[in-house]
């Protein structure tokens, strides 16, 4: 084991998928695992910055099982509606005229201030475990780190997805989702000192049907994933494991949070040798994969 080990958990991004780091944290715990960085983008953001604020795995669980409905935090009143096909053409022409006029469809401003709720409007100085994300800068098209400032403005620009939320104007930038470029953003948890990361993966490329295209929003996502995948494919960064908690659930889909929560917590258990060593005992360094089967009805 390598003098002065410093260990990174990156968890990358993924929407709804993310919600299986709160299961590979519950697990991590009962291993022992305790990071001594933790990095995200996006839902990893989300999960890690809050995690990285001492806040207990068991009180994210309920949270996200009993008390978060996404449409609570969305600030279009007609999201807020269920309905029929009236109701869903007006929320299409709200999403459009909001596409055209502003610089995304929803503002972000109740997810912001449920962010800041959940970090206790904490600042990157005063987490539990030392933490930062990524974003992009769209004006100049660059990858940022954040991990200065305000925790919860950090992680609102980490997971603005481009024309889903608008960007976050934050030091002379326009921030956006860090998965545009960037799903794993490993080089941060290296800048911070890491010399031992474990990655857990939510949102591997695999190929799609045709059938799964079914609206604009579909291809946007798709069209990210498509980039990033290769970026990386350049990059051809890796941590020392990769665990991947992936079972095809849409990267919109908050309705199967039980599920995602299991997977997660299944995917490290079902790998629990190989962390050990890697990043307990100090051998076995390598890459491992969990990977279900797409079973997805979308």
């Amino acid at each position: 084991m390598e003098k002065d080990l410093k260990k990174a958990l990156v968890l990358a991004g993924g929407g709804a998928r993310g919600i299986a780091h709160v299961g590979a944290l519950k697990a991590l715990e009962s291993i022992g695992f305790k990071p001594d960085i933790i990095v995200g983008c996006s839902m990893g953001a989300i999960i890690g910055g809050i995690y990285a604020c001492g806040t207990p795995v068991h009180f994210m669980e309920d949270f996200l099982l009993n008390k978060f409905v996404l449409k609570k935090y969305t600030e279009k009143w007609t999201f807020q509606l269920a309905g029929g096909p009236i109701i869903k053409f007006i929320q299409v022409q709200e999403a459009l005229n909001a596409m055209i006029h502003e610089l995304g469809v929803d503002n972000g401003e109740k997810i912001l201030a449920l962010l800041k709720e959940l970090t206790q409007d904490r600042c990157f100085d005063k987490t539990e475990i030392p933490f930062a994300c990524n974003a992009v800068d769209i004006l100049s098209g660059n990858e940022v780190m954040l991990n200065e400032g305000n925790l919860a403005e950090a992680i609102r620009a980490s997971m603005s997805i481009p024309g889903v939320f608008t960007p976050v104007r934050m030091r002379g930038m326009l921030l956006v989702d860090g998965g545009v470029v960037n799903n794993e953003p490993l080089w941060i948890a290296r800048k911070l000192g890491a010399n031992r990361i474990l990655t857990i993966q939510v949102s591997p490329f695999v190929e799609w049907k045709a059938e799964q295209v079914k609206n604009g929003l579909s291809v946007l996502l798709r069209a990210i994933d498509v980039t990033a995948k290769n970026l990386r494919r350049c990059r051809n960064d890796r941590g020392n494991l990769e665990v991947v908690a992936y079972d095809g659930t849409h990267t919109m889909d908050f309705d199967r949070k039980e599920r995602l929560i299991r997977l997660g917590e299944e995917a490290v258990l079902n790998n629990r040798n190989a962390i050990e060593k890697a990043f307990l005992h100090g051998t076995g360094i390598k890459k491992i994969f969990f990977f279900k089967a797409h079973d997805s009805k979308d």
